[in-house]
């Protein structure tokens, strides 16, 4: 079933450190960086699916953001009423991590060094925050921005110097990834997916929207071995069922669609569904037919 799903995330824009994800408001700045709007997405009661937001690794520790995409809280510092002050000292600095990562790309993208000046100033701060309370917007809404019209999210440079400086930061390797006791001398293992040789990951990405049905509002993890007993060969987590970052990254974003697109909620489970290819209008007629 995994590699079923895998093949229907292969049509999917489906990449390591890329996210598909449900954003509700977009912030429009002009050239210069001054505020201009804040722009509802979607239909009222789903925001607006944006692909290739950028997904930040290694986040348990705190202090850390998203790239680009983040939520109205850790943007613009809007809080709910009566936040504990825990939780505000640590979006500040969440905060202040979100303007320094476009800081870090404006030399190979100038056009961010408007959203990082925007960001800096408290008068415009201000201003993005009570045109949001007004819009009704929410702490945790996902919030995308534009820049005399254009998205930052779709720019290739953009897209490119994410890439690169997730592969530095993660000292060249993958996410959540290591040698492995038993295998080959580089931690190699044989994908469960694909049959090729890769180094396996230890934690795998998270299925959301299951939350109606019994799962966590985070998401959950498909495959995880997070007990010793559940483990084999003195293999660690995930790598008793060794996928590649793409594989998995495919499996989860294609789940995680047709949870959104092609399912139906049955007693306390949610059932997907999906054709394994494309259907053609003369097939749809004889299903008709034969009904």
């Amino acid at each position: 079933m995994l590699q079923a799903l895998m093949d229907y995330g292969n049509g999917l824009d489906s990449e390591p450190g890329f996210k598909t994800r449900e954003v509700r408001w977009c912030i429009e700045l002009a050239t210069d960086g001054r505020f201009l709007n804040v722009l509802p997405l979607g239909d009222g009661k789903r925001g607006e699916m944006q692909h290739r937001c950028p997904d930040m690794h290694a986040m348990n520790s705190g202090g850390k953001s998203h790239f680009l995409v983040e939520t109205v809280q850790t943007v613009v510092l809007m809080f709910k009423a009566n936040e504990e002050a825990k939780k505000i000292a640590g979006t500040k600095d969440k905060h202040i991590f979100f303007v320094e990562m476009l800081g870090k790309a404006t030399d190979s993208t100038p056009v961010l060094s408007v959203l990082a000046n925007a960001l800096k100033n408290e008068d415009c701060l201000t201003k993005m925050r009570e045109a949001l309370t007004n819009k009704k917007a929410k702490p945790a809404d996902w919030l995308s921005f534009r820049v005399d019209g254009i998205d930052p999210r779709e720019d290739k440079t953009v897209q490119a110097w994410w890439r690169a400086w997730r592969k530095v930061d993660m000292g060249g390797d993958l996410p959540d990834a290591a040698p492995v006791s038993g295998t080959d001398d580089d931690g190699s293992m044989v994908c469960f997916l694909t049959g090729e040789t890769t180094q396996p990951l230890l934690t795998q990405p998270k299925i959301t929207g299951l939350s109606g049905v019994g799962g966590l509002s985070m998401g959950d993890v498909m495959v995880s071995f997070d007990k010793d007993a559940f483990g084999s060969f003195g293999l660690n987590q995930s790598a008793n069922a060794a996928m590649s970052a793409e594989a998995a990254q495919k499996y989860v974003d294609g789940l995680n669609d047709l949870i959104r697109n092609h399912s139906r909620k049955l007693a306390n489970a949610l059932v997907v569904h999906w054709f394994k290819e494309q259907v053609t209008g003369r097939c749809q007629a004889s299903c008709r037919l034969n009904v």
